[in-house]
């Protein structure tokens, strides 16, 4: 049966049409024994379906869900904008392969939907655990331009930074070319726990984002010249810092007579005596010797 030449669908059939024109539905009518007593006639108008293709987020790993972004087969639909987020990786974008080192669509590009399973993969890059140490000094000397001299105290930092975005596990052993960071008078601190675990010169790991920073002093000797203090982590060397020292006043030797013969202008056959000292500001060293 059709109405107006329209084509006509038993209500078990599935409705097609093109959008925008009409179909009908007809329904038949029966009595308790299932015969066909009449029919009803129901006008369809034929609109475009819903979505009937989707595009899915497999995250590869991650904790977590994204919701698939709908569309109709054939279709361009956007990679959506959401990102996950999983500790200690590094997000690259999306692959039709879960193997891939790269990524294939980032938040969005467009993605032409197929008849088949449409799915896109997570990629991900494993963090890599690193850190930086930076030495620096925390105070100046007396003398000029902030030089130190003999006896004044250099005040030493430390500043060992996790810049991996993952922790770092293993210890580092620190170590310094002047002081003994396994000693007494070395304080540590961290950013994250105030304490951090140092012993025997020994940093028991860095969490992700902690930076620690260990002080300790140094006491210029008189031998000291311009210190070069390096600082080594697991037996390489990370950084150095250079200290200038003031120069110490030189040392001014003079030589006195301090006996004359009694002979005509002090002659004597016997032997003069001197006095020879090492001065240097005010301080002076003597030596008394015959000529």
């Amino acid at each position: 049966m059709s109405v107006a030449n329209q084509p006509t669908h038993n209500a078990k059939d599935p409705i097609s049409g093109v959008p925008g024109g009409t179909t009908y539905l007809v329904h038949e009518i029966c009595d308790n024994n299932d015969k066909v007593i009449g029919y009803e006639i129901i006008p369809l108008k034929v609109v475009e379906s819903s979505a009937d293709d989707q595009l899915s987020y497999n995250l590869n790993g991650a904790p977590g869900s994204i919701d698939p972004t709908a569309g109709k087969t054939g279709s361009e639909v956007i990679v959506t904008s959401e990102v996950p987020d999983w500790e200690g990786h590094e997000f690259l974008g999306w692959s039709t392969s879960e193997d891939s080192a790269f990524a294939d669509y980032t938040a969005g590009d467009h993605y032409t939907l197929t008849a088949g399973d449409d799915i896109l993969f997570a990629i991900w890059k494993a963090k890599t655990p690193q850190y930086t140490i930076e030495k620096s000094v925390a105070n100046e000397g007396s003398g000029e331009g902030g030089t130190f001299k003999t006896g004044e105290t250099i005040n030493y930092k430390i500043t060992v930074t996790n810049t991996g975005g993952v922790a770092y596990l293993d210890p580092i052993i620190l170590g310094d070319s002047l002081v003994d960071l396994g000693g007494p008078g070395v304080t540590v601190e961290s950013n994250l726990s105030g304490a951090a675990d140092f012993s025997n010169a020994t940093l028991q790991g860095l969490l992700v984002g902690e930076t620690v920073t260990v002080s300790y002093s140094y006491t210029v000797k008189a031998t000291d010249n311009d210190i070069t203090n390096a600082v080594t982590a697991n037996g390489e060397k990370k950084a150095e810092v250079t200290t200038e020292v003031e120069d110490a006043p030189a040392l001014t030797a003079v030589k006195k007579l301090v006996n004359e013969g009694t002979g005509d202008s002090g002659m004597s056959s016997n032997p003069l005596r001197y006095q020879q000292s090492a001065e240097s500001g005010t301080a002076s060293q003597r030596a008394w010797y015959p000529g």
